[in-house]
């Protein structure tokens, strides 16, 4: 090791471009499930989504049988959480 050339001499590196890619993204997902009755189909499916993803922002419209989160947290993670619940989600 010693006495070897440095490995990056002549190479330009950038913290910034190593940092940003460390950004977090929140994504947002509308679901339509049809199953919603009640609000407490909606604490079921926003405790199983929080499960996961504690941080995760919830709103169950019961009313219209609509789930939006807001999560970091895959959109397929998210639907399993759903199903686990015992929901079927239709889009």
């Amino acid at each position: 090791m010693y006495g070897q050339p440095y490995p990056f001499k002549g190479k330009k590196l950038s913290v910034h471009s190593i940092t940003s890619r460390s950004t977090i993204l929140v994504m947002a997902l509308k679901l339509q499930v049809p199953d919603i009755n009640c609000n407490g189909c909606a604490k079921a499916i926003t405790t199983s989504i929080q499960v996961i993803e504690p941080d995760a922002k919830v709103d169950v419209d019961v009313e219209n049988k609509i789930v939006i989160v807001e999560s970091k947290t895959s959109s397929e993670f998210i639907k399993q959480a759903i199903n686990a619940a015992g929901f079927e989600i239709i889009s």
